[in-house]
């Protein structure tokens, strides 16, 4: 399949996720899929990159410059987006789109019904999770785009069952929708068969 990667973390940046992000695209390009990685510009990486089979872009926010933290994230999707209709002009439409977490989820949304491609998304914590309450502007926001991201996608991947049970009963989505991967078969590289079932799925 030719998946079409959304992240904002991705090496160089450190961090779990970060990890779990490359080694879930390794583990892709080693059954056989295409992977096209798009995630925000690291001064320290080139622009463009084919990393060993994985074809990497690298975004940087559009203008105006803004120092809010949740404007930075539309704007970095709207280059995200922009990448997107790039690699589908360049490379075909793409199987499926991939998304990581709350922040990817705009142009991940925007790509899925402008072309008619399904939507797999993981999610690596919730805002609740992360803060304890839904007691800001910002948290709102971010915990409503969290919920259009999981009610878009067709499948959910989760790296415990109590994120999972966190998603299924703050923002009402189908448990059968959710998939939990424990983070250590990612950390060893052995995802081939998990990630592999979850995207033949969606076309059963």
């Amino acid at each position: 399949m030719k998946i079409i990667m959304l992240t904002f973390k991705y090496p160089p940046c450190t961090g779990s996720i970060s990890d779990y992000v490359y080694f879930l695209a390794k583990g892709l390009i080693d059954l056989g899929h295409e992977i096209h990685l798009i995630t925000i510009e690291n001064n320290m990486c080139p622009i463009k990159e084919d990393q060993n089979g994985i074809f990497i872009a690298r975004v940087k926010a559009s203008f105006p410059y803004t120092e809010d933290y949740t404007k930075w994230v539309l704007q970095v999707n709207f280059s995200m987006l922009e990448e997107c209709i790039r690699i589908i002009e360049k490379y075909g439409k793409p199987d499926l789109i991939h998304a990581h977490d709350w922040h990817t989820s705009f142009a991940a949304k925007t790509i899925k019904w402008a072309y008619n491609i399904p939507l797999v998304c993981n999610v690596h914590s919730t805002e609740f999770e992360r803060n304890g309450s839904i007691n800001t502007d910002s948290r709102r926001f971010i915990s409503s785009t969290e919920w259009t991201l999981v009610y878009e996608a067709k499948k959910i991947i989760v790296s415990s069952e109590y994120l999972k049970s966190q998603i299924k009963d703050i923002y009402s989505i189908p448990k059968e929708k959710i998939k939990c991967i424990n983070n250590e078969i990612i950390l060893d590289k052995n995802i081939s068969k998990e990630v592999g079932q979850i995207y033949e799925g969606i076309f059963l």
